[in-house]
């Protein structure tokens, strides 16, 4: 007996793709049939078939800049949602996951009006746009931070479970020494994925400065590829 066809929709930043990328692995060693519906150009297009997940485009394309940019978003959205209806009967889905970005949004309205059950997964302490919008007529909600639960209508089934861990880096985490910490002073950088480079730079630009401001600082910069 075959399992459960599960879409996993989203993407447009590391943020949203890598917890869909860990959740997917254990998906699939749990029987289901994954399908991952994403935006035309979009960072997911990449990612998601190099990791071996099948991998359809909605037909929405990339809207990043402008100052209509939620406007053209949406017109795309609601113009990608015939055809992601049509992927979601062919495929014959089970029920979809809105993994955020806006490359979710016409796969959760795809999945309302054809009656397939949605599941939000949530990175933010503060939730994004499209899980406040799509959260009233989700199965439920899962959170990485409890707090996020104060920003959704009462209703709503909400799960505080973290954020899913791609195996490969818990593995990586595990067999790595932590860096030696000099002073008292400790720093950790976190990025972005689309807006990280301008992070790094800023950060390798700073450091001169503050190793003098903070003798002995010890810094933890996790960065991408």
């Amino acid at each position: 007996m075959s399992g459960p066809a599960i879409v996993l929709a989203g993407g447009g930043s590391g943020g949203h793709i890598t917890p869909g990328l860990a959740l997917a692995s254990v998906l699939a060693e749990r029987g289901a049939r994954l399908l991952w519906i994403g935006a035309r150009g979009g960072l997911e297009s990449e990612v998601v078939p190099a990791a071996g997940i099948p991998y359809e485009e909605s037909g929405m394309k990339r809207v990043s800049t402008g100052v209509a940019r939620t406007v053209r978003r949406l017109v795309s959205a609601l113009g990608a949602v015939p055809a992601t209806r049509r992927m979601l009967r062919s495929f014959g889905a089970d029920a979809v996951v809105g993994l955020g970005g806006y490359a979710s949004v016409p796969v959760l309205m795809a999945a309302r009006l054809c009656g397939v059950p949605s599941y939000l997964v949530e990175a933010n302490a503060i939730p994004g746009a499209v899980t406040r919008r799509f959260a009233a007529s989700a199965s439920a909600v899962f959170s990485n931070f409890a707090c996020a639960r104060d920003y959704l209508p009462k209703r709503v089934l909400f799960h505080h479970t973290g954020i899913p861990i791609r195996p490969e880096l818990a593995e990586k985490l595990a067999s790595r020494r932590p860096p030696p910490l000099g002073g008292p002073e400790r720093l950790l950088v976190l990025g972005g994925s689309q807006g990280a480079r301008a992070v790094n730079e800023a950060v390798v630009g700073a450091l001169p400065s503050l190793e003098l401001e903070f003798p002995g600082l010890s810094v933890v910069h996790i960065t991408g590829r």
